[in-house]
């Protein structure tokens, strides 16, 4: 017999021993079944009618009833089984009326009073005016009638005139004798005796009349008269003999050059470019080499020799050297490849331009902006509370880093734009941006020192740079003291040696110029030669002014008085004596002296207008400029340059030039 395994459901029975009775009900207690019942349950519903107020979004809140599964497991052949009951996603379908409802009460406080109402029908009888007329008879009178004929005689002034002699004065006449003489011209003829009517006209009856004289008749054409003409037929004339200046003419052939040359159609195939060609090498002595030298040898040695290869390609001129102007050559077409650029500091993000304007002077002491900006770019340059919005001004390759302080907007019909106004970088040293203080030497100092002292923050340097171009001097502890901003400060020192503050373009920095760098101005060497065929405008003004030719210049406490003569005159016209606490030496009074004799005796006021070349780029105040003006050579300091951009087609600059006559 076969191995059977018995598996038992109930636990075991205490006690020994146990009688298995196999095929039999076990009416003892059922064990606990696991068993699995798979199922799908109904969509839970509710069924309602919701009606809310005035607001949009509504939720219901439902308790819905507990979801049952009723099934009968039969478990006697199943030993293991496990309940997993799916339950549905609970949805709930509604069917809502919105009523509104806005809790207010609207009690009948005024009724509407409208002229016009519907009308009732109303019977009224008509009168006319005009009625059907009843015919009558009644007798018609007429101005005109029908005539009758009447006779009577007529005499026309024209008749048919028959041939009279010759000795007639008319020459022409067809008269025919009638024997009565005429009433009335015209008339018609009744046929009864009626007097009733009186007509101007009426048919009248042939009647013989004299001869009437005429200036005109049929004449005899062999009593006419010669006729006399200024014209007759013409004979012919021989040909006169007559020279003229042409004649046949004879070919002559004219060589001549043309830039242009028929052209030839490429053959197939791909081009390639030729490399360009190599500039030719510097020398290369044999080494080793030997040095000849022509000057003697320094007494600071060892010294360091630099070797620089000074071979041009022979393309294009070399560039200027140290203290060599630039000169400008005189081309048939000048070519300028403008490229403007106005973008926001922050991001270096791009600002649409139409139109802007640089300007600075050399009274001036930082760059004034004017821009024309679309309506769309009003974001891009609002200033918003702390400080105004910092722009880059790219202008064929020389960048302008300014302030956009002022902004407006101007619609009008079809269009809208932004004017946009502002300064330099640097005008953060002028108010608003800048507090005012007190400023002063407490220790001695030199001229160019107070200009770094001026631009520190309790000693520490505020970041900018001086180009100082003056001759230094010592100003002693407690002369100097000026109440302001940081801009007054530095005007003060440069304007007591008769200078002037040019600010960089784009960096923190300032030049502090003399008015005249050279004495003569007539000796200055140019800076820029400009040829008359790249202006494309040019004005010139004569100003007279006081021909000063000696000052008085003199400091306060502890300053010097200078009287200070113009060389190679009399002295004899003195200018108003200048006081400065700043003139403590004598370099000082002569430097404030050629600020005043240069602006003394007739002055030519010279405006040029030209491109914004590559190799002058924005001509800045103090550049020395010479040009020629016909056969004259003129040649004058720069004080004024104004920068006008049209778009992308037309940069301009405006320079104004101060030249001595």
């Amino acid at each position: 017999m076969a191995q059977v395994d018995l598996l038992f459901g109930p636990l075991p029975i205490t006690g020994q021993p146990v009688d298995l009775i196999f095929g039999a009900d076990d009416a003892s207690t059922p064990a606990t079944v696991i068993a699995t019942l798979q199922g799908t349950l109904a969509q839970p519903e509710l069924h309602g009618t919701l009606i809310g107020g005035p607001v949009v979004d509504a939720s219901i809140i439902a308790t819905l009833p507990q979801p049952t599964l009723s099934a009968l497991l039969d478990v006697r052949q199943i030993y293991t089984a496990a309940t997993a009951i799916l339950m549905p996603q609970p949805a709930l379908p509604a069917d809502l009326q919105a009523a509104y409802l806005s809790n207010t009460a609207r009690p009948t406080v005024a009724q509407a009073a409208n002229p016009w109402q519907l009308a009732d029908f109303a019977q009224a009888g008509t009168q006319g005016r005009m009625q059907s007329t009843v015919a009558t008879t009644s007798g018609t009178s007429t101005l005109w009638q029908r005539a009758v004929q009447s006779a009577a005689s007529s005499s026309p002034r024209t008749v048919n005139a028959v041939r009279t002699p010759a000795a007639i004065g008319a020459a022409y006449s067809n008269g025919v004798p009638y024997a009565t003489q005429a009433v009335a011209l015209y008339q018609d003829a009744t046929r009864d005796v009626r007097n009733l009517l009186r007509t101007a006209f009426a048919n009248a009856e042939r009647a013989q009349t004299p001869l009437l004289s005429q200036r005109h008749q049929d004449a005899m054409r062999d009593r006419r008269a010669w006729l006399r003409t200024g014209w007759q037929v013409a004979r012919p004339q021989p040909p006169i003999g007559s020279t003229s200046g042409q004649g046949p003419a004879q070919w002559l052939i004219v060589g001549f050059g043309g830039r242009h040359q028929n052209a030839m159609r490429p053959p197939a195939g791909m081009y390639v470019r030729p490399p360009p060609p190599a500039p030719p090498p510097c020398y290369l002595p044999t080494l080793p080499a030997h040095l000849l030298f022509a000057g003697l040898a320094a007494s600071s040695l060892p010294a360091h020799l630099v070797f620089v290869c000074e071979r041009h390609t022979g393309t294009e001129p070399p560039g200027p050297g140290p203290g060599e102007p630039i000169v400008i050559p005189t081309l048939r077409v000048y070519i300028v490849s403008n490229d403007i650029i106005l973008r926001r500091a922050s991001d270096n993000a791009e600002v649409p331009c139409i139109g802007m304007s640089l300007a600075l002077d050399s009274s001036s002491w930082t760059w004034g902006f004017d821009a024309t900006l679309p309506a769309a770019a009003l974001d891009m340059v609002q200033p918003d509370s702390s400080s105004p919005v910092e722009l880059q001004a790219l202008v064929n390759g020389t960048t302008f880093t300014v302030l956009a302080e002022r902004v407006s907007r101007e619609r009008v019909f079809g269009k809208a734009a932004l004017r946009v106004s502002g300064r330099g970088r640097n005008a953060e040293l002028d108010a608003p941006y800048a507090p005012t203080q007190v400023f002063g030497n407490a220790a001695d100092r030199t001229h160019q020192q107070l200009f770094a002292d001026v631009l520190t923050v309790n000693g520490v340097p505020m970041g900018y740079a001086i180009d100082y171009r003056l001759q230094d001097w010592l100003v002693p502890a407690g002369v100097w003291s000026v109440q302001g901003t940081y801009i007054d400060a530095l005007s003060s020192l440069a304007q007591a040696a008769g200078a002037y503050l040019r600010p960089h373009t784009s960096d923190l920095a300032f030049a502090v110029m003399p008015l005249y760098p050279a004495w003569p101005p007539d000796s200055a060497t140019p800076d820029i030669i400009l040829p008359p065929d790249v202006l494309t405008r040019e004005s010139v003004a004569w100003i007279d002014r006081p021909a000063y030719n000696r000052v008085f210049v003199r400091g306060q406490n502890q300053g010097v008085l200078a009287q200070v003569t113009r060389a190679g005159t009399a002295g004899d016209v003195l200018a108003p004596m200048v006081t400065d606490a700043l003139i403590t030496d004598i370099a000082a009074a002569r430097q404030r002296a050629i600020s005043i004799f240069g602006a003394t005796g007739r002055s030519l006021d010279v405006s040029l207008s030209l491109p914004v070349l590559p190799a002058t780029g924005v001509i800045q105040p103090g550049t020395c400029v010479q040009y020629a003006d016909g056969a004259t050579t003129r040649k004058g300091l720069v004080r004024s340059v104004s920068v006008q951009v049209s778009g992308q087609v037309s940069v301009l600059q405006t320079i104004g030039v101060e030249v001595n006559a």
